[in-house]
């Protein structure tokens, strides 16, 4: 089993289901799949799913955001996601594909903020002379060539601690009192201020619309409909067991949306339709 791991690159086997992968969710974890769900806002249908096996939605958002573009046929759109789908290089590719997103940028300064020192948030950009300033007026230049950090590449900015003694707020700066100071920019960092911005004024509003809108056909899919996990192993068919799921849940919702009359008229109309459609072909 170690040889297999090793020659396939995979990090994890389950004897169980090999398609299937450790998945952790907060403080839960299990070995499963992971289901992508696209809803829209208008008719709340599931417009796009798809089964993974990714731990984590970290890697999903713009891939997920091109899907919905295409069963939808639209050039833009707007995103709402949750925490777990955070990403500076999926937000990136995302709004490059045309998506507006709204999604909760996590809090990455909690322990500095729990240690009562100041935090890479407080110091102030200025972009004319390429320089970061702290909450003492001092600068930080930029230090060396850019890397790469889980797929981003970031601009260090840097103080020696030497030109920091004597300054007041040292204490709560300084990780010691002989070590520099530095902060780091992203290559994303205008796109992340915009997008900081945009969570900033309408974050608040547009979660609470996505809790009623993603978290609405899972509660159905497990509460009415009584399906609350997986009753087959493997991607093909773990992924029609999906299918099926997502085919009944929005079969439900259109027909109590436009009524049992309305779905049936309009079932036999698109039956007319391809039926005169068919024939030319049909004669020849």
């Amino acid at each position: 089993q170690l040889k297999h791991l090793q020659d396939s690159g995979e990090t994890q086997l389950s004897r169980t289901d090999p398609d299937a992968r450790s998945l952790s969710k907060g403080k839960q974890h299990t070995v499963g799949y992971n289901v992508q769900s696209t809803v829209d806002a208008k008719h709340k249908l599931i417009v796009h799913h798809e089964v993974t096996n990714a731990g984590n939605d970290s890697q999903q958002l713009s891939s997920q955001c091109t899907a919905a573009m295409e069963v939808l046929e639209v050039a833009t759109i707007d995103v709402l996601a949750d925490a777990g789908y955070y990403s500076e290089t999926e937000l990136a590719a995302a709004e490059a594909a045309g998506a507006t997103v709204y999604v909760p940028i996590p809090d990455k300064h909690k322990a500095l903020n729990n240690q009562g020192r100041i935090t890479g948030e407080q110091f102030h950009y200025d972009s004319a002379v390429d320089v970061y300033v702290c909450p003492a007026g001092e600068l930080l230049h930029p230090s060396g060539q850019p890397l790469q950090k889980n797929g981003v590449l970031r601009t260090r900015y840097t103080r020696p601690a030497r030109q920091c003694q004597g300054c007041p707020l040292q204490a709560v700066c300084l990780a010691t009192p002989d070590s520099p100071r530095s902060v780091y920019r992203s290559e994303h960092a205008e796109l992340v201020a915009a997008h900081r911005q945009r969570m900033a004024e309408h974050g608040t509003k547009r979660m609470r619309q996505r809790s009623g809108l993603v978290e609405h056909p899972f509660g159905t899919l497990k509460r009415w409909f009584g399906w609350d996990h997986f009753l087959v192993r493997g991607f093909d068919k773990v992924g029609g067991e999906m299918s099926i799921m997502v085919l009944g849940y929005n079969l439900t919702r259109v027909i109590n949306t436009i009524g049992v009359r309305a779905f049936t008229h309009y079932c036999a109309r698109r039956e007319h339709i391809t039926n005169t459609k068919a024939q030319p072909a049909l004669a020849a």
